[in-house]
């Protein structure tokens, strides 16, 4: 089902499963030792970000809705993947985060006329994509600070700084 992004490496186009080799990249991270936290990590850019830190050799937790697929990825890269539904303040509150990384990446988008976009579902935005990144962060900062190392990156495309048209609530 998955098939490994493409990575340009010294001019060449990367995508076998064979390059998931741990150690030192072309981009000189090393991992190895690391835990890495992927959300939304079962397909699209999350799947390159856990792709990328296994290959660097961290051992990467894929969290993400669709579990089957979560697991299937983690499977791939030789690490855990795990049925999360990031927008259930239960579930983030019983999360165990043991990562020194973590890549803040799911997402979820809703088109519509502002005038026909529903609060429930604004809500449901704000909550996936600005609180959850807030509470996993809060969890796994105790773990950075013990460490004496830590990472977090915020992921959004593109359309977070500049929507197309068709990507944004709009008006008439």
């Amino acid at each position: 089902m998955y098939e490994a992004n493409s990575f340009l490496e010294k001019g060449e186009i990367v995508s076998e499963p064979s390059c998931l080799t741990p150690g030192s990249t072309t981009a000189g991270v090393e991992l190895i030792g690391r835990r890495a936290l992927v959300t939304g990590a079962a397909s699209g850019i999350g799947w390159a970000c856990a792709e990328r830190l296994a290959r660097a050799g961290a051992a990467v937790t894929i969290f993400d809705l669709n579990g089957d697929a979560a697991r299937e990825g983690a499977d791939e890269i030789g690490d855990e993947g795990k049925q999360a539904d990031l927008s259930d303040y239960k579930v983030l509150d019983n999360l165990k985060i043991e990562a020194d990384s973590v890549v803040n990446n799911a997402a979820i988008q809703y088109i519509a006329l502002v005038e026909e976009f529903p609060p429930e579902r604004f809500y449901l935005i704000l909550r996936v994509m600005l609180e959850t990144p807030f509470r996993i962060v809060r969890k796994a900062l105790p773990g950075m600070y013990e460490k004496g190392w830590g990472r977090v990156i915020n992921i959004s495309s593109v359309h977070g700084l500049r929507p197309r048209r068709s990507r944004r609530p709009r008006t008439p």
